[in-house]
């Protein structure tokens, strides 16, 4: 058995003969006669019934038929993927993402570079703080998109988005349920729910914290949210993922001297050392083309 074989099989069914078949496979109407013939010899059981004026399928024929198919699949994306290697384009690019960025407006560009490069494995990790600045660097990540808190002379970067941090409350909790402003002295008694810095072996970095304040370390801002909500405690929180709650009054903005929104912004990022593949060199240009824009700041 051979896919010559098996492509025959599949052209002679789908078209209704075999002088089509041949035809489109630009091979003569005995070849495909003889290599459908001996397929049927190998495999012991009659594939085609040629008593009728079109040669029709038999149940074993139609049952083989859709494996078949599925080994021609396979060849036509074996072939696909010899092609995209020969281009010395990467089999594999890796993306960290910092958890604070909104990955709903990334999905659009994810969803363009799976039908650009779908030989591409994309490994996307999501991290905190520091741990993508870290990825980059370690070069576990070929690009980032993060905030860069000093000046990084190694990299090359293109500033995408400026995000919201706003600090929040729960509007069960406690503290709002005794009415009139909460006092920072309030908050301080109160705990405040962090995400935890992801990086491994960087300098930790934390922003917004009010010290004295009781804390509870999370994961990520997805957690955060949860605790928030549940009125367990009070943090700060990424505009994009509480302003639905904030608009509905189940969250409350928190303004106090030392507790009040900030800006952050954040940026694509990749290193000056590190060549981009044509691959890497497209996704950043989707990326930049899809994010870059500036929000104002909240007043």
């Amino acid at each position: 058995m051979n896919l010559d074989q098996l492509e025959a099989l599949e052209a002679a069914a789908r078209l209704g003969s075999f002088h089509a078949a041949g035809r489109e496979l630009h091979l003569s109407q005995p070849a495909i006669s003889a290599a459908i013939k001996k397929l049927e010899e190998e495999l012991g059981f009659l594939l085609f019934d040629r008593s009728t004026y079109r040669p029709q399928l038999t149940p074993g024929g139609s049952a083989f038929l859709h494996k078949a198919k599925e080994m021609l699949h396979q060849k036509g994306e074996l072939q696909s993927l010899a092609r995209h290697l020969a281009t010395g384009r990467e089999k594999e690019l890796n993306l960290s993402v910092d958890n604070a960025f909104s990955l709903q407006e990334l999905l659009p560009i994810l969803a363009e570079f799976r039908q650009k490069h779908p030989h591409t494995l994309l490994n996307l990790t999501v991290e905190n703080l520091g741990g993508s600045l870290e990825q980059l660097t370690d070069g576990l990540a070929d690009l980032m998109i993060g905030p860069l808190f000093e000046a990084q002379e190694h990299l090359i970067t293109q500033s995408l988005r400026k995000v919201q941090m706003i600090p929040v409350i729960a509007k069960k909790h406690p503290l709002v349920a005794e009415g009139g402003m909460i006092s920072e002295e309030s908050l301080r008694q109160a705990i405040q729910v962090v995400v935890r810095d992801s990086a491994r072996h960087s300098p930790k970095l934390s922003f917004g914290l009010l010290p004295g304040a009781p804390q509870w370390i999370v994961s990520s801002f997805e957690v955060k949210q949860m605790i928030i909500q549940a009125g367990l405690g009070w943090g700060t929180m990424p505009e994009h993922l509480v302003e639905k709650e904030i608009k509905k009054g189940v969250l409350l903005l928190l303004r106090t001297g030392r507790i009040k929104p900030r800006v952050g912004e954040f940026s694509l990022a990749r290193k000056k050392e590190a060549p981009l593949g044509p691959v890497a060199q497209d996704f950043w240009n989707m990326i930049t083309k899809g994010l870059q824009s500036k929000v104002p700041p909240r007043s």
